[in-house]
């Protein structure tokens, strides 16, 4: 489940591409990513060819957000490879997060 970042020149914006994996997404026929910058809404992730989802944010720098992946609107999981993780305000949940 990588995170890919691109600053731009000026280093005050990122582009945040979220991936997951086909073996990941267990078969669902719906994925999304709910996060804080979005007001944990969630965004529908783009099924790809190969069977992995996608999708992009273009995101403030010298933050760190918070942000789950959401498989057939109901089961909620974190991300394997996020930059680290914290509580979620749910006992025994935390969310995935990543740093820019």
């Amino acid at each position: 489940m990588p995170i890919i970042k691109t600053y731009n020149k000026v280093g005050d914006k990122c582009r945040v591409r979220f991936k997951l994996f086909k073996d990941d997404i267990k078969n669902a026929k719906e994925v999304a990513l709910a996060a804080s910058f979005t007001d944990w809404e969630l965004n529908p992730m783009k099924i790809l060819k190969d069977g992995s989802a996608s999708i992009e944010f273009s995101l403030p720098c010298g933050e760190k957000h918070c942000y789950r992946y959401v498989l057939n609107s109901s089961e909620w999981i974190n991300d394997p490879e996020a930059d680290e993780y914290t509580a979620s305000g749910f006992e025994g949940v935390q969310n995935s997060v990543v740093a820019l």
